[in-house]
């Protein structure tokens, strides 16, 4: 509701076509977007949503076979439409690069060797 009109109002494309004649469903730059991706990108999210809430419901706590295995089904799913949208987001924005383990020129050990944080 919301995002129709505001694609509507600002004349937002559903979709766009490449020099080569490919459909794109989403635009190339972190400025601009496409309604489709904005569906996308929506429906991805309240997916990621949807998913936290069942993992929540049959959560481990639960004894029955059929609650584990949702359970599995459901964090497999999440992960994966988790990864869809950082894909999505790193594909936009190419600064964006975060990893698990600090940089290699990182100090390393105990806090007070971290940079920044010892008085």
């Amino acid at each position: 509701c919301i995002r129709d009109s505001f694609n509507i109002l600002h004349g937002v494309p559903f979709t766009s076509v490449d020099r080569n004649g490919n459909v794109e469903w989403f635009a190339k730059g972190a400025r601009t977007q496409l309604g489709a991706e904005g569906y996308i990108m929506s429906f991805s999210i309240t997916l990621a949503g949807a998913l936290l809430i069942g993992i929540l419901k049959y959560g481990p706590s639960e004894d029955r076979s059929k609650a584990r295995l949702l359970f599995a089904v459901f964090g497999i799913a999440f992960m994966l439409v988790l990864f869809h949208i950082e894909s999505v987001y790193r594909e936009k924005v190419h600064h964006y690069n975060p990893s698990f383990w600090p940089p290699a020129h990182y100090i390393r050990g105990p806090l007070m060797n971290d940079q920044g944080n010892s008085l």
